[in-house]
């Protein structure tokens, strides 16, 4: 008897050291992970890391899969559920996050003195740690995982961004502009308040003017050139197919009759580019203070018509 109370007390010993905790900046336990599996502090199993696919709880089903990892000779991509576009990488001690397709760094980390610690890139402050160096890369990819929830770290991220978008410096006179993502970097349009025009074309044909209801071009404008905006809907002034109604809904811009969602536009991000198919010269990023109607004229195609 005595022999079995001491191994079962061998091998709850070994259960505790091989338990690894994960610690907020207090060093106050927040999960833990022994082995491959990662525990709440109520010791209930969060997720279970099974080859490079991280399930739910205890579970090995397929509609319970919350991550698969590629983990590569240089760098690990993380994907959530069963997704094929990372977005997470993990390279070196650097995590990038993957937003907009760019891969933007936001975590560092490090293993020392018996400690991996996480470290916000853009503020260098600690995040988190956990209490062992000895982790792999595939057990650190999904501690990101919760970490990115139970710290709200892509809220974190996304706030930092925007402020750092929000101190950029705008040419003189110019409060708003947009650009591709790809295609012509020449093809680029600024606002100054008053006027819409491109920055590397001085055809005034390209030049439109806009009073927050009224939007014409400045040279030779016309009656059935006008289009006036009243916050939402954007329309020819006078005339035209119902079909030419477009109509901003949240950050989605439809037409209004026979909606096509193949025609559907979307600003995530300060992106703006198709819902759906290829984006190419379709997709935009909004600098500074662009007003919705322009955003709609310049996503349409209007600007570009004589």
């Amino acid at each position: 008897m005595r022999n079995i109370l001491f191994l079962l007390f061998i091998v709850q010993i070994n259960i505790i050291f091989a338990q690894i905790s994960l610690k907020n900046t207090e060093a106050k336990t927040v999960a833990s992970l022994n082995e491959n599996v990662l525990y709440s502090n109520e010791n209930v199993p969060l997720f279970n890391l099974k080859g490079q696919i991280v399930f739910k709880e205890k579970s090995n089903n397929r509609n319970d899969i919350v991550l698969t990892i590629d983990n590569r000779k240089y760098k690990t991509l993380i994907n959530e559920n069963i997704s094929t576009s990372p977005k997470w990488l993990i390279q070196k001690e650097q995590i990038y996050w993957r937003k907009n397709r760019e891969d933007i760094l936001v975590v560092n980390f490090k293993k020392q003195d018996g400690f991996t610690s996480f470290y916000n890139a853009q503020t260098d402050s600690l995040i988190a740690f956990l209490d062992s160096e000895d982790v792999s890369t595939l057990q650190i990819s999904f501690v990101l995982f919760y970490m990115w929830d139970y710290f709200d770290l892509e809220n974190v991220f996304s706030k930092s961004l925007e402020a750092n978008n929000s101190n950029e410096v705008l040419p003189d006179g110019i409060i708003g502009f947009m650009k591709p993502v790809f295609g012509d970097p020449l093809n680029v349009w600024l606002w100054n308040g008053e006027v819409l025009y491109q920055a590397y074309d001085n055809d005034p044909f390209y030049v439109w003017t806009y009073d927050g209801s009224t939007i014409k071009p400045q040279w030779n404008s016309r009656i059935e050139t006008e289009w006036t905006w009243d916050g939402e809907e954007i329309k020819p002034y006078w005339g035209g197919h119902p079909r030419n109604n477009w109509r901003w809904e949240g950050n989605i811009l439809r037409q209004v009759f026979n909606s096509d969602y193949k025609k559907e536009y979307e600003i995530t991000d300060n992106i703006a580019r198709k819902r759906f198919g290829a984006y190419g010269e379709t997709e935009w990023e909004i600098h500074g203070e662009m007003p919705l109607a322009l955003i709609s004229i310049i996503l349409l195609g209007i600007v570009y018509r004589r």
